[in-house]
């Protein structure tokens, strides 16, 4: 069985979430949302997993980073597999 990965943050989480996202195996899977200024501080991954990373940027929306933290239906995959979900980053005042 598969362990679903969550990781979430801001360009301030982006060190620890490339290197967790790095060292999954390549049988692991789920979603990455690392939200950064603009286009420019997007990096190519070299994750060798199946996860889907999302780059929301501020220079075009508002951030939503906190709405990404608890998504849709997440109380479900527990109930289906093990699942782990990491958050990171600073927020205003922090």
């Amino acid at each position: 069985m598969s362990v679903v990965q969550t990781a979430v943050g801001d360009e301030t989480a982006l060190p620890a979430i490339a290197r967790m996202l790095e060292r999954l195996s390549p049988n692991a899977r789920g979603r990455a949302i690392i939200e950064v200024a603009n286009r420019d501080e997007i990096i190519p991954s070299r994750c060798e997993a199946a996860i889907e990373i999302e780059w929301p940027c501020r220079s075009e929306n508002p951030s939503k980073l906190s709405d990404a933290v608890v998504p849709k239906g997440v109380h479900h995959l527990g109930r289906a597999l093990p699942s782990y979900m990491y958050v990171m980053g600073f927020g205003p005042g922090m």
